[in-house]
């Protein structure tokens, strides 16, 4: 949350003749956001309003399949039973 509370600030201003921010520190914390995100979305379970199904996301397959491996894979789950 910090990242997206940081960047609106960044990119909307209340006050257009406001002092200037400081970008290269916000740009700093790129790399660190960026780590956290994909440990976030590594395994990501999404609940859609039908509670029948969920989005499966695997930001790094480890796939035996070369075409899959080290790729992004979305699935749409249906609940069985």
């Amino acid at each position: 949350m910090a990242a997206i509370d940081t960047c609106g600030k960044m990119l909307h201003s209340d006050n257009p003749f406001s002092e200037s921010k400081d970008a290269l520190s916000v740009l700093k914390q790129f790399p660190e956001w960026l780590k956290k995100m994909k440990v976030l979305l590594n395994h990501h379970q999404v609940q859609l309003y039908d509670s029948n199904y969920q989005i499966w996301c695997i930001m790094k397959s480890k796939s035996t399949d070369k075409k899959l491996k080290g790729r992004v894979q979305v699935t749409l789950m249906k609940l069985v039973g």
